[in-house]
């Protein structure tokens, strides 16, 4: 199963869902937020990262992959068997925890916001990938500020590019992953010329970097 989702770079990765979705809106408990942002070349980078971050990290992590319909059940079920955390798919106003990993659904775009920090939710949604990484990223930084970990990985276009401009803005920790260990050296490349990015790392070294969160 694994080698045929990363043939396939996790279900057609480039599918473009031009539908309307609904912005989700999730209550959140934790003191920091690592947001990852990846497309293409996301799913092994993921697995690459969450592989090595030990059963004891206490801080709760949050993806937006660039992925089909319908298939984060099973993305979030093969990430969880290459992670020693829990990996599970994000609900709607379902409190999340510390020590945990969240996959967001394709079917919406996912904002995120801190229990005394109630965000709007936007009922519609033009954004062509999905799930949007700027949508969760930006209601990140407007929540969480300098507690939130944004870190953007491979894959096309420049998807995250603005939520990772937000983070950095609000003076939160931004990092990219690098262009060598890059499948497609996009996303990541953009935010890092547009100077949103205080670190680029290999997967390796972005792993301890959440590990010493």
């Amino acid at each position: 199963m694994l080698e045929v989702a990363e043939k396939q770079d996790f279900l057609n990765i480039t599918q473009i869902n031009k539908s309307f979705r609904i912005n989700s809106s999730v209550s959140i408990q934790s003191d920091k937020i690592i947001a990852i942002a990846c497309s293409a070349g996301g799913p092994k980078a993921l697995s690459t990262i969450l592989s090595q971050l030990p059963q004891s990290f206490n801080q709760t992590i949050i993806i937006a992959q660039h992925m089909a319909p319908d298939s984060a059940k099973s993305f979030s079920s093969w990430l969880n068997s290459q992670s020693k955390l829990p990996v599970e798919v994000i609900q709607e106003n379902k409190a999340i925890e510390k020590g945990k990993v969240y996959v967001c659904s394709p079917e919406s775009d996912w904002e995120v916001n801190s229990p005394n920090k109630k965000l709007p939710v936007s009922k519609n949604s033009t954004h062509l990938y999905s799930p949007s990484c700027d949508v969760l990223l930006s209601s990140l930084a407007r929540s969480y500020k300098k507690n939130v970990v944004g870190i953007i990985l491979n894959g096309m276009g420049d998807d995250g590019v603005e939520g990772m401009i937000a983070i950095h803005n609000n003076g939160g920790v931004t990092i990219a992953q690098d262009e060598e260990t890059s499948t497609v050296f996009g996303m990541n490349r953009v935010a890092i010329n547009e100077g949103a990015i205080e670190k680029v790392l290999t997967l390796d070294q972005i792993a301890l970097e959440i590990a010493s969160t």
